[in-house]
């Protein structure tokens, strides 16, 4: 490869993306020179060798150029239309590139060809927003991965949908991370989230199986007993029917619902036939807020929770640990 020289026409350019402070800006000006210049396909003059002589007057690697430019030209290219068309207001790029990294972007760009496109128009309209941290997205990608059963979503003729809905998904996903202090143990001596699969379904006699769609098990000493707290994930819940998951309440030491927006439910808890018993999270920034604690009715008197010494011991506790076990065995 040829030695890098700078053109006379790269110089501007150069010298105007040194002073612009946001990634936006800087994509606008990759996008202007993309766009306004005629690149041949060899040789010296192509774009590619002018993002190598940016990257270089800039001091970066040219990956970083190449970064703000694919989030520049996605957002404005791809994901403005798309949210205007839904009647979602949002601000422009300069605003948004105070807020939001160019890696978000990145990531909401794989996102969109996996995810149902209600579900994706609601995280894209969260993350423009700034509310959504990039370690939350990532992970929630993760978790998307499997749906394009290791093709790529680009050429396909069929467009891979991830399976149940964006926000739940990333909801379950920050449990995997998220401070143990929901739970009452600020620093317990030992702490797992297990997202549920399979091998945590409950067989309950006259009811439907249940699957908790996370389990985490907190241990406040070394000579404590572990706690077992579910967690179930909607991201709404229909006023008037009565929730599925009810009956496996007392199979647990506590009960949770989690959900990235409460709505209306903390205040009116009867219209949506939730007992006391059931735990009240809300889920968001990468952080698990508790709304409001289970309680249990021990004899005639109501006791709060307190998973420091747990009033109400699971009915199958035993038969959790079991399941978590399972998953932790090597299989031969």
């Amino acid at each position: 490869m040829q030695p890098l020289t700078y053109n006379d026409s790269d110089l501007p350019t150069i010298e105007a993306l040194k002073d612009r402070a946001t990634w936006g800006l800087r994509g606008r000006l990759l996008h202007q020179a993309k766009s306004s210049r005629q690149w041949a396909k060899r040789g010296e003059h192509t774009f590619g060798r002018f993002i190598q002589r940016c990257a270089q007057g800039l001091g970066v690697h040219e990956t970083t150029v190449w970064r703000d430019l694919g989030a520049y030209t996605y957002f404005t290219e791809t994901l403005v239309p798309k949210l205007k068309a839904a009647g979602i207001a949002i601000e422009g790029i300069e605003e948004i590139a105070k807020i939001v990294s160019p890696e978000h972007f990145v990531i909401l760009d794989r996102i969109e060809r996996v995810a149902p496109p209600a579900d994706f128009l609601k995280i894209a309209s969260q993350v423009v927003a700034g509310e959504v941290p990039r370690s939350t997205l990532r992970v929630y990608w993760d978790s998307l991965k499997p749906a394009l059963e290791g093709k790529a979503a680009r050429g396909s003729n069929e467009k891979p949908r991830a399976r149940g809905s964006v926000l739940e998904e990333m909801v379950r996903a920050t449990f995997t991370t998220a401070d143990p202090a929901w739970t009452g143990i600020e620093k317990p001596f030992a702490f797992e989230a297990f997202v549920g699969d399979d091998a945590l379904q409950l067989d309950l006699a006259g009811q439907p199986p249940y699957r908790p769609d996370v389990i985490t098990v907190v241990q406040e000493t070394a000579s404590s007993k572990p706690v077992f707290h579910a967690v179930t994930v909607r991201a709404g819940l229909p006023k008037g029917g009565t929730p599925d998951f009810l009956a496996a309440v007392e199979c647990f030491d506590a009960f949770w619902l989690a959900m990235p927006e409460l709505y209306d439910i903390p205040y009116h808890t009867s219209s949506y036939n939730l007992p006391d018993t059931v735990g009240l999270l809300r889920v968001h920034d990468d952080q698990v807020e508790v709304v409001r604690r289970p309680s249990w009715d021990i004899g005639d008197l109501p006791m709060g929770a307190k998973v420091e010494t747990p009033k109400h011991l699971g009915k199958r506790t035993g038969e959790i640990a079991i399941a978590l076990l399972s998953k932790r065995i090597k299989r031969h």
